[in-house]
């Protein structure tokens, strides 16, 4: 089982990185860093764990994961797609993935997100 941690932001020295811990069992806990300029730190989405799923799923089926426990929210789009489309698909193709449960709860719309004064920079 792979467990992704909610991230969180941290900014110094002009640079903004998202970190994220991953747990994958066995005591083998990493952090995921993902450093951009401090300017644009402000579109880093700690809330959301879209970027960790898309980075792992593919490596959880090769292994023979047996499920992905995301802590933070994931789009519905992005976890529909990867259970309904890219997952079967996988397995159709090369029979040698594992067919990997996600756990994840669905991410509040963008639209309901204040996303409109962050892009106008208000």
């Amino acid at each position: 089982m792979i467990t992704i941690h909610q991230g969180y932001v941290t900014d110094s020295d002009g640079v903004s990185t998202l970190h994220t811990e991953i747990d994958f069992g066995n005591d083998d806990k990493r952090e995921v860093l993902i450093s951009v300029a401090e300017e644009y730190g402000k579109f880093l989405s700690p809330e959301r764990a879209d970027y960790a799923l898309i980075g792992l799923f593919v490596r959880a089926m090769k292994r023979n994961e047996r499920e992905i426990i995301c802590e933070a929210p994931v789009t519905e789009e992005l976890l529909y797609n990867i259970k309904e489309i890219l997952i079967p698909t996988l397995i159709h193709s090369d029979r040698r993935n594992y067919a990997t449960k996600i756990q994840a709860e669905i991410a509040p719309p963008l639209d309901k997100l204040p996303f409109s004064k962050i892009l106008r920079g208000g």
